[in-house]
């Protein structure tokens, strides 16, 4: 069953992602087909989070990774506020890359040989610092699910059933946020039932991961794919951004 590689569930999240992002911008609020559509595409974080904790124990240079999420995310930046808020600039915003990007300071502190004080003092501005960011707070949560998961694993102490826990923890952590938002606003019961509909993202973002990943990246192409997985998502939001502009 574990036939998707570590580049295909990357694809699979970005179509996803395509897909949410055009139901936010073009298609009528509370339609069924964009509430699929965002309701799918809700599985492209929990995935990015848990590559990005998977990446951070692979990668060669932890340098020159944290340099590359920095820099894509200054560069997403401007095609995001085109994207989703072309009226008016929202300086408090930033994109997903940006939200990576402090998630992976959050892994280097957890790993520092800093003091437990000073490390505790870091992740709590970070988390602050994500409520700024696209997906607040909630990347952090899923970040640290899946670094504790590679703890215990590096540990030799984990199985399937951590695993299995981990995905559901993220999944209820997902939810349980979904209706608190939802009963922020004022929503009723019925509202709030349909706000766990959103669950459907994580869902699937477990199912892809525990049932179809085999651990392993594409034999051919790794480094255009890698690539391409960067550029895709200020380019995407940039054609998308023209659009709505050219719509107007």
């Amino acid at each position: 069953m574990k036939v998707l590689n570590r580049d295909v569930i990357k694809l699979i999240a970005l179509i996803l992602m395509l897909g949410n992002h055009i139901a936010y911008i073009f298609l009528p609020p509370g339609s069924f087909k964009a509430a699929l559509l965002i309701d799918l595409g809700c599985s492209t974080a929990p995935i990015m989070c848990c590559f990005l904790v998977e990446g951070f124990y692979k990668t060669r240079s932890r340098r020159k990774y944290g340099q590359r999420l920095a820099a894509f995310a200054l560069l997403s930046q401007l095609p995001f506020y085109l994207a989703f808020y072309p009226a008016h600039i929202k300086l408090y915003n930033v994109n997903m890359m940006g939200t990576l990007f402090l998630c992976f300071m959050m892994l280097c502190v957890l790993e520092s040989s800093w003091e437990e004080r000073s490390r505790k003092m870091a992740i709590f501005l970070l988390f602050m610092a994500g409520c700024f960011c696209d997906w607040p707070v909630l990347a952090q949560i899923f970040v640290l699910i899946f670094w504790r998961l590679h703890r215990v694993q590096e540990e030799g102490v984990a199985g399937r059933r951590d695993e299995v826990v981990s995905w559901f923890a993220v999944i209820g952590t997902y939810g349980m946020m979904e209706a608190l938002n939802a009963l922020s606003e004022g929503a009723g019961t019925g509202q709030v039932l349909r706000s766990l509909d959103s669950m459907a993202g994580p869902v699937l973002a477990a199912i892809l991961i525990l049932f179809f990943y085999n651990g392993k990246k594409a034999r051919t192409g790794g480094e255009f794919l890698k690539w391409f997985c960067y550029v895709f998502y200020p380019g995407h939001l940039l054609v998308l951004g023209l659009v709505r502009l050219l719509l107007r």
